[in-house]
């Protein structure tokens, strides 16, 4: 037997007032609360899913140019931004720190363009050596000549996947 009375009175949060809720508003607003709750859930998935995508550009429109860095830290060490500039716009742009052992991928989109050009750089360690990861993506060739290791131990292997004009590059710090 149900022993839950047909209405209630509710709190609405405003100072001393009250509303009278139904059955069917309580049903009403449980459902739309539902709803609410699974969209912030799928849009935090698609967010986390963006991510996780990897080397996937964003859809694009007709003449505009992607590129694509993905970076993974392999040393033992955190890798501080210091600084990253493009000549696109940022789909999804560097973290402020990346993790032991973690990698990142970084997007940059532009439109109408045939040259775009990324640079990142990370400090590798509080006190450590300088991590500079660039791509030059071109209709001519898609560039990475001025990544490197500056001021300590370490390297980048890097290699480019695809060309303009949705250019992937990896990055691989070691």
């Amino acid at each position: 037997m149900n022993t839950t009375p047909d209405t209630a009175t509710e709190t609405t949060g405003q100072a001393g007032t009250t509303e009278t809720a139904t059955p069917a508003k309580t049903r009403n607003r449980r459902i739309v609360e539902s709803f609410a709750c699974l969209a912030a859930v799928a849009g935090v998935s698609c967010v986390v899913g963006a991510g996780v995508a990897g080397a996937t550009p964003p859809a694009q429109q007709a003449g505009q140019a992607t590129t694509t860095m993905t970076i993974t830290n392999h040393t033992n060490q955190l890798e501080w931004l210091l600084s990253s500039n493009t000549t696109g716009n940022w789909v999804v742009p560097p973290q402020v720190v990346l993790m032991p052992g973690a990698s990142e991928t970084i997007v940059v989109s532009q439109p109408r363009t045939d040259w775009q050009r990324t640079i990142v750089n990370y400090r590798v360690g509080l006190i450590g050596p300088q991590a500079t990861y660039a791509a030059a993506n071109t209709l001519w060739a898609v560039g990475t000549e001025m990544t490197g290791v500056t001021g300590g131990p370490g390297w980048i292997s890097n290699q480019v996947v695809t060309r303009h004009p949705n250019a992937t590059v990896r990055y691989d710090l070691w």
